[in-house]
């Protein structure tokens, strides 16, 4: 019977101390994990608290227990990086959609850019999706518009070749009409030969007595 005792009583103990080994396993793998993320909170800049490694219990159950407080203490820290870490990637990415859409309209890059004073990635990401999409809009609204003034000046062209193309034709014909029509010729007119004045002659004064003059011929020819 005291084999018997003895023997069980080795059973239990070396189940024990199997069972410690393995507690103390379990917690020698949580304080790793737990060291790796503080390592990387450190790197990031994240506050956590300093634990430092101690010795396994004794008890196999203070060891899991052990274990089980700095899983829960490392899962929380590991949530902080990747808060952390999507904080970080949202703002580099909203830095990059800032400098990649700078048509975007303002009042969406001043929300964004104090949006990245803050810490809500969710906000930060929302409003970086918005750029590239207002960036497209007001490419558009440019397009259109370059499309219209392009059309507006080659129908001014259009007008201004018309209206050269009509003066140079009118230009033509009055030079045609000018060159087929043949030109008046001012003529003086002429001025009258020049007719002296004749002169008259005076009259002469009969003589006084002409009667006797008249009957002495008148007698002479009878």
């Amino acid at each position: 019977m005291a084999g018997i005792g003895f023997g069980v009583h080795a059973k239990m103990r070396a189940d024990a101390e199997a069972e410690r080994d393995a507690a103390c396993k379990a917690l020698a793998a949580s304080w790793s994990d737990w060291k790796s993320a503080a390592k990387e909170a450190d790197d990031l800049k994240i506050e956590h608290s300093k634990d430092v490694e101690q010795p396994c219990p004794v008890d196999a159950n203070a060891a899991r227990a052990g274990a089980k407080n700095l899983d829960d203490k490392t899962t929380g820290l590991r949530s902080e990086i990747a808060k952390a870490k999507a904080l970080a990637g949202a703002k580099e990415s909203a830095r990059k959609a800032l400098e990649a859409n700078p048509k975007a309209t303002q009042e969406t890059k001043d929300a964004l850019n104090k949006a990245l004073e803050g810490d809500d990635a969710n906000e930060i990401l929302k409003l970086s999706a918005k750029l590239p999409e207002e960036q497209k809009a007001a490419e558009e609204a440019e397009r259109k518009a370059a499309e219209e003034k392009a059309k507006a000046d080659a129908e001014a062209a259009k007008k201004a070749q018309e209206e050269e193309a009509r003066r140079q034709a009118e230009a033509q014909a009055q030079a045609q009409q000018q060159q087929y029509t043949p030109r008046r010729q001012y003529v003086a007119p002429k001025r009258p030969a020049y007719t002296p004045q004749q002169q008259t002659q005076p009259q002469q004064q009969q003589p006084q007595g002409g009667g006797s003059s008249s009957g002495s011929m008148g007698g002479s020819i009878g």
